[in-house]
């Protein structure tokens, strides 16, 4: 995630916070990189951080903020504020603080209600448990603390594995000590940081050579003196082949029916097209094609706007040379009378003649 492409400041730090993990990731310039697991969600809130206490994330509602939220006031080392709460559904507030800076909360109203107090390096958290549907008046109070500081080392190795086509993932070990994130940098130029062990670099030339570069951050933004780094190069670490829906569609047909990309095969409705950025890496297209349903249909392969194959479900093997292709579409048609149906490319792959 770029904090440029969305529009924040890239030159200072942005404060992330995890609202379905309830987790604070930090504040970090430029961007960040988190791995997803299978099945997985993850819910951002990204503030830019300023030199004072600031309010980060609220529980009641994924807008965190917009709907339970009144109003909100910081007086110093005093926040106050006012929230919509409901009957017994627990409420949060998450604080994060100065990067370099240490408080702790020190006490903590709201109406009377129960209050608990979580204090963390860096961010704190108040808990209000309300005994009706209400809206609330709440009180915190900061008070200086002292923070701890761990001198980080750089990680230990560094390597890339390949991504689809255009891009690797940045992993690394580390030395066993704390840290609070990494910084990722590629050819000089800061990318932005991760507080896991892997950093997606996508979009990346297979005709360009690439210097990784990772340093162990601290909490306050200290940076490990060294750093781990590695020269890579996108053709020589590439798979010599891989199955189509590895690679993300850079088009797809307006509509409700859309191509569907399953493991090995792709399944398309007829009069629909599909396209993938190759950017001259692979040499050969592979496929067998069909279709379940009654009716005509006609397979279509195009490279860079030109047809290199066109055929029909019983011309069951496809077999293409894709190489210097940059852009591969897809197109399933029909050509008889009749509504939708689908086409079907079974085992679908795209293999370099030497690998």
């Amino acid at each position: 995630v770029s904090w440029k492409d969305l529009g924040l400041p890239d030159d200072r730090p942005v404060h992330v916070f995890d609202f379905w993990n309830k987790d604070y990731l930090g504040a970090w310039e430029k961007g960040i990189s988190l791995e997803l697991l299978p099945a997985s969600t993850r819910l951002l809130s990204l503030v830019p951080a300023t030199n004072q206490i600031q309010l980060v994330s609220t529980s009641r509602h994924i807008t965190q903020g917009w709907v339970d939220l009144i109003s909100r006031r910081l007086e110093g080392n005093r926040y106050t504020g006012k929230s919509k709460l409901i009957r017994n559904d627990p409420y949060h507030l998450w604080f994060a603080f100065p990067r370099g800076k240490h408080f702790a909360i020190k006490s903590a109203t709201a109406s009377g209600l129960p209050v608990r107090i979580t204090n963390h390096q860096g961010w704190a958290e108040v808990e209000i448990t309300p005994r009706r549907t209400a809206e609330v008046s709440w009180e915190i109070v900061f008070e200086p603390a002292s923070g701890y500081h761990f001198s980080v080392r750089e990680p230990l190795k560094l390597w890339a594995e390949p991504a689809g086509n255009d891009g690797v993932n940045l992993r690394w070990t580390i030395p066993a000590q704390p840290a609070a994130g990494y910084e990722v940098s590629l050819n000089g130029t800061s990318l932005g940081f991760t507080p896991t062990q892997v950093f997606a670099l996508r979009s990346l030339s297979p005709d360009t050579s690439y210097t990784a570069e990772v340093r162990t951050v601290w909490q306050d933004g200290t940076r490990s003196e060294k750093a781990a780094k590695l020269q890579f190069d996108l053709k020589k670490i590439q798979r010599s082949d891989i199955f189509l829906s590895e690679l993300d569609p850079v088009r797809l047909t307006p509509g409700w029916r859309q191509p569907e990309l399953n493991g090995r095969d792709l399944r398309m409705p007829t009069n629909s097209e599909i396209e993938f950025e190759l950017n001259s890496t692979y040499d050969i297209f592979t496929s067998f094609v069909s279709t379940s349903d009654n009716g005509k249909i006609e397979f279509t392969v195009i490279g860079d706007g030109a047809e290199l194959w066109h055929g029909g479900p019983q011309d069951r093997s496809v077999k293409v040379e894709v190489k210097n292709v940059r852009r591969l579409t897809l197109r399933v048609r029909r050509v008889d009378e009749g509504g939708r149906i689908y086409g079907d490319w079974t085992d679908v792959r795209l293999s370099k003649r030497n690998p």
